[in-house]
């Protein structure tokens, strides 16, 4: 009777048996809540050992006139897909999900720009991206922060980004989307020429290389004869977790900050 009269008003009825939701310990993947708190006593852990005061740090850089700082570096955007986890395959030994939502982040060496700006420096950035609507997420993320960016456009090649998939927020799989080769010589061009326009104005400059082809090696080259023209600073940081890539090669910069396995694979040594 109240179908009836449901459709008798333009109504539709329509019976459903509800969303079925499985726990994650089942799939043998720690809660949100665990993780947090495992990352917050590890660096906890961390600061007492070096005695690290975070609030001084945190004085002493409010207390700093604001710097005009260019990071260069790869462009990278973070697509994380929240998921359901459903239980395990019958096909194969594989785990099933249920995507539920998409959320895009700025990555890569533009992050690194929009940190600097939070922290009080005028912060300026300089990159590649793709002809590509990932290289428009980027941009716009770029303007939202507030970061005065530079982006040379290739259509020749993919914005870098990279897609996780997580359950209950913890990582179970990625997919990349990239380019490893360097940029073309046209657009290394590009890039050298807004280096040099800008370099007189600056006060440091970070070099923020994933090894996705903007840090090329005639890039490192002009930029170690403008640090010696105008006396910049350089600060430089280099990922090889799934890349090739040597910390070696960066010359003259005032600091480095590869971790343990970077700094073991520039200096090819496993015993030390």
């Amino acid at each position: 009777k109240s179908v009836h009269q449901i459709e008798l008003v333009g109504g539709r009825a329509v019976y459903e048996a509800g969303e079925t939701r499985y726990s994650t310990s089942n799939l043998g993947i720690p809660s949100q809540e665990k993780i947090e708190s495992q990352r917050e006593t590890q660096f906890s852990q961390i600061l007492e050992s070096r005695k690290i005061d975070i609030e001084r740090i945190v004085k002493k850089i409010q207390a700093e006139e604001a710097r005009r700082i260019l990071v260069i570096g790869d462009t990278i955007v973070d697509q994380f897909v929240d998921c359901d986890p459903l239980g395990m395959s019958s096909e194969a030994p594989l785990v099933v999900v249920k995507e539920r939502e998409r959320q895009d982040f700025l990555g890569g060496a533009g992050i690194v720009a929009a940190h600097l700006l939070a922290l009080g420096a005028h912060a300026i950035y300089l990159s590649v991206i793709g002809d590509d609507a990932q290289g428009e997420v980027a941009s716009r993320k770029l303007i939202e922060y507030g970061v005065q960016s530079h982006l040379i456009r290739d259509p020749g090649r993919p914005t870098t980004s990279k897609i996780r998939y997580l359950v209950d927020r913890q990582k179970i799989f990625r997919v990349s989307q990239l380019s490893e080769n360097v940029v073309s010589g046209a657009i290394e061009e590009q890039l050298i020429s807004k280096l040099e326009e800008l370099a007189s104005s600056l006060d440091a400059i970070v070099v923020s290389d994933f090894n996705y082809g903007v840090v090329t090696p005639r890039v490192l080259s002009i930029l170690e004869g403008l640090v010696k023209a105008y006396g910049i600073r350089v600060f430089g940081d280099l990922q090889c977790s799934s890349q090739i890539g040597n910390v070696g090669k960066f010359r003259g910069f005032f600091a480095l900050t590869p971790t343990e396995r970077e700094a073991r694979i520039a200096l090819s040594n496993q015993t030390d």
